[in-house]
């Protein structure tokens, strides 16, 4: 029985080995249970690697690539109406479904309020003399002027709405996904961004074009 057990953790060891060595995760990616998925606003392969020590090397044939996705986090292929192309950091195994145009711009609405809602709580809770003196310009109170911004940032939501709508990966590289739309003007957090960057300054006066309650 002793002789057997032996026999028994030799085999398993053999067996379990191969996967304990290569249960470290490459830059740019974080463990996430038994996987490895991208942390940063690129893509990257983030197949298991071979721990320090091992001897083992990763497997090739990425390397290049990935370099390539960094290149171009603000290259997006071009949409139609009629045929989606997914982004080339995400991906090729990613399915894709079949949204409707209902479902994509619901979608869309509720990127545009969702970024409404988180720039008027981080722009007005904390609001300085310069959004103040916005306010003023503009005629605009701090909220107001904040839902105007965010409005101007509905087609890089179509896009993000569009991607997240069509890819079934969606889900497993959010960060990914948001800085695609969203580049070098994305929030600190996820479906945050810096809604005076997606237009043009708004202009004087404003408060004069919107809509006014009615009087009585």
């Amino acid at each position: 029985m002793r002789y057997l057990k032996l026999v028994i953790l030799v085999s398993a060891y053999a067996l379990i080995s191969p996967a304990f060595a290569q249960t470290c995760c490459r830059a740019g990616c974080m463990r996430d249970g038994e996987r490895c998925v991208t942390t940063g606003p690129v893509w990257t392969n983030c197949t298991p690697i071979a721990c320090a020590g091992d001897s083992r090397k990763p497997s090739g044939g990425s390397a290049g690539r990935t370099g390539a996705h960094r290149a171009s986090v603000l290259a997006r292929p071009l949409r139609t109406a009629r045929t989606y192309v997914a982004p080339v950091q995400v991906p090729r195994q990613c399915e894709l479904m079949n949204p409707t145009k209902a479902e994509i711009d619901e979608a869309t609405n509720q990127c545009v309020n969702t970024l409404t809602g988180s720039a008027q709580f981080q722009g007005c809770f904390f609001e300085d003399d310069a959004g103040r003196a916005e306010d003023k310009r503009t005629g605009l109170n701090c909220p107001e002027r904040q839902a105007a911004l965010a409005k101007q940032c509905l087609k890089r939501c179509a896009d993000y709405a569009s991607d997240t709508s069509h890819l079934v990966c969606a889900g497993s590289y959010p960060n990914t996904v948001w800085h695609i739309s969203f580049g070098d003007i994305s929030g600190g957090t996820l479906r945050s961004a810096h809604v005076d960057l997606c237009g043009p300054p708004l202009r004087a006066g404003v408060s004069s074009q919107l809509p006014q309650a009615p009087t009585r």
